[in-house]
């Protein structure tokens, strides 16, 4: 079975988190593709934001860090038996995190990622590859199908929550984003590097997508996830369709 160092599986989760979220709120605001990007549109949302992107970032991310180090029955042991009056949830993200050395890795990727949304821009993919915080240690790894199952979940869930707290009564999701976001996702989760102009430049978006996700079988994984999550965020998260049209 196909395996993912779970370092860069962390590095993905964390800066899907913060690409995600930044850019459903941003969404709920500016229609202007070019403006999205703008640094002062991005820092002026992370600023108005600040206080809310802690909790936002532990209840999106503690699942998929959680069952990427744990099995379901133990994952639900350690939150049956933590105790809600001495126990926060950092602790929890630490405990779950499984080893101190993927919990501090977990921490400079947030801190990275949020410094970067409060200068005003995104950690670019070139630029993720750069510095993301790697494995020193001895090979640790998670099986590659729940990795990208985690991402999809994780950044969806984010750019939803996001749109979620934009404050405007959005509540679809603008596709040309998403699929940014989890082209990215998957290029950051699956590749050894960003993916080439030339990439870009063939194929269209289907072929990009086969790119970035290396296999069929993992493209196919992907796309089953897009659309379990897609029908968990309109259950839980007051997601209405697909795309803006909805609105």
């Amino acid at each position: 079975m196909e395996k993912t160092d779970k370092y860069k599986l962390m590095a993905t989760l964390v800066r899907g988190f913060f690409g995600g979220y930044a850019s459903g709120v941003i969404d709920c605001h500016v229609s202007d593709s070019h403006e999205k990007f703008r640094p002062q549109t991005v820092k002026k949302v992370m600023l108005e934001h600040y206080g809310k992107i802690a909790d936002i970032f532990h209840d999106t991310v503690f699942y998929p860090i959680a069952v990427m180090n744990f099995s379901y029955e133990d994952v639900e042991k350690i939150i049956r038996q933590a105790d809600p009056k001495q126990t926060d949830m950092m602790a929890l993200m630490k405990t779950v995190c499984a080893t101190d050395e993927l919990h501090e890795a977990m921490i400079a990727e947030y801190k990275r990622n949020f410094s970067l949304l409060l200068g005003g821009h995104y950690a670019s993919v070139p630029e993720h590859f750069k510095t993301y915080t790697r494995n020193t240690g001895a090979p640790d790894q998670v099986d590659t199908e729940k990795a990208i199952r985690l991402t999809v979940r994780t950044v969806m869930t984010a750019y939803a929550r996001g749109i979620r707290n934009g404050g405007t009564g959005k509540a679809s999701l603008h596709q040309p984003t998403l699929f940014r976001l989890l082209l990215d996702a998957m290029t950051t989760l699956l590749c050894d590097g960003p993916l080439s102009r030339q990439d870009a430049d063939r194929g269209g978006l289907g072929g990009l997508f086969l790119k970035a996700c290396q296999t069929e079988s993992n493209l196919n994984i992907m796309t089953d996830e897009m659309e379990h999550t897609y029908n968990s965020l309109v259950e839980n998260e007051g997601i209405i369709a697909h795309d803006d049209r909805a609105n």
